[in-house]
């Protein structure tokens, strides 16, 4: 089964290494640098069945996106 994996940093250099490994691993990977584009993403495509978020971030940190996140897609 094929999973779309949706990372979420704030530090280009981070994502950029995390997604590499990722798509080596065989993901089809979203990234995004910001919680509110992070729900803009999970709103546009049904597909993301997976999050991984940075919990460090201005704004909305990993904690308040998580739970976004959950109450957007509760399954």
């Amino acid at each position: 089964m094929s999973h779309t994996v949706l990372v979420v940093d704030d530090d280009p250099l981070v994502l950029d290494v995390i997604v590499g490994m990722l798509e080596d691993l065989g993901y089809e990977v979203i990234s995004v640098q910001s919680g509110p584009e992070a729900l803009d993403r999970l709103r546009q495509n049904e597909n993301i069945s997976i999050l991984i978020t940075d919990i460090n971030m201005p704004g909305m940190d990993g904690h308040e996106l998580a739970e976004l996140a959950r109450r957007l897609r509760p399954e």
